[in-house]
């Protein structure tokens, strides 16, 4: 046997150095074998190596979501109208400057004050206004006895009337419902015209809020080829008025002062760009200058 240190190595470590090769190539092979062996061998459903029973999960069902069910609504009754023949009904009583016009409800209408009252006034009342048979009241009111003031807006009142809806016992109705909006019309004088220095759009209809207890001016139309102002109302009937509101004088805008400098007009492009090429020039001479007296 040769030295380990100079020599060639012996037979005995050859065969000690392969030995230990294929042992260790052999623990590493093992472990593999012995998974795909395991792999293939199992106990059966429910059951471990040992026999002992394991009980085995059952699946839990999804919930299934229930419609909710959707309330039918109850149909509601239509109120049918209780139409109340002329003859059966008991008439309001009559004044100098009033006049009475029976309302249907299942047909339109139309009232007009009498002849004799201070204002001409017009109401066209569709079907289905009232709910019974009904009489609708037009009359004069004095415009020194209005329930409350009008709207500072208003410079002047004109004419004033009341428009009430009483039962067919001739009871009078307090702030009664329309069902549907009427349309009031009222003719206006060239005395009206130029109380409102000419101005059609400045004659409005007013209507006495009496749950409110104040004025609300009407959204009023004014026909000047018929000299005719016409409104809607659609919530109640009570004191009705004619009035002047002129419209909103706009103020006239101040002219803002305008600032003039005194002063020379500003150079224009080309006067600077000669300035700068004299200043160049300028300073290339005098460098050059200033070279050619330090070489002398």
């Amino acid at each position: 046997m040769k030295n380990s240190v100079t020599g060639t190595p012996s037979r005995f470590w050859v065969s000690l150095s392969a030995t230990g090769l294929l042992l260790a190539l052999t623990l590493a092979i093992t472990p593999i074998l012995m998974g795909s062996t395991q792999a293939t061998w199992g106990p059966g459903a429910g059951q471990t190596e040992l026999g002992q029973t394991v009980p085995v999960p059952t699946s839990t069902p999804t919930a299934t979501n229930t419609p909710t069910p959707t309330n039918t609504p109850t149909p509601t009754n239509t109120p049918v109208p209780t139409v109340i023949a002329e003859a059966n009904i008991t008439a309001v009583a009559d004044t100098a400057t009033s006049s009475v016009t029976v309302i249907q409800p299942n047909a339109p209408s139309t009232a007009a004050s009498d002849a004799s009252a201070s204002v001409s006034v017009t109401v066209a009342v569709p079907s289905n206004t009232v709910r019974e048979t009904s009489q609708l009241v037009i009359q004069d009111v004095s415009v020194d006895a209005l329930p409350a003031a009008v709207p500072a807006a208003v410079t002047s009142v004109i004419s004033a009337f009341s428009i009430d809806m009483h039962n067919s016992a001739g009871e009078k109705i307090a702030r009664p419902t329309l069902g549907e909006c009427i349309t009031i019309k009222s003719p206006y004088t060239a005395a009206d015209l130029e109380a409102a220095n000419g101005h059609h759009a400045s004659l409005k209809m007013m209507r006495y809020d009496e749950q409110a207890g104040r004025w609300v001016i009407l959204n009023t139309t004014a026909n000047f080829i018929t000299s005719t102002l016409t409104a809607q109302v659609c919530s109640s009937l009570s004191v009705f008025a004619i009035g002047i509101a002129p419209p909103p004088v706009e103020a006239t805008p101040t002219p803002e002062a305008v600032v003039v400098e005194v002063g020379g007009t500003a150079p224009s492009s080309l006067l600077l760009a000669l300035v700068m090429a004299g200043s160049v020039v300028l300073i290339g001479s005098g460098g050059y200058y200033m070279r050619q007296g330090r070489k002398s």
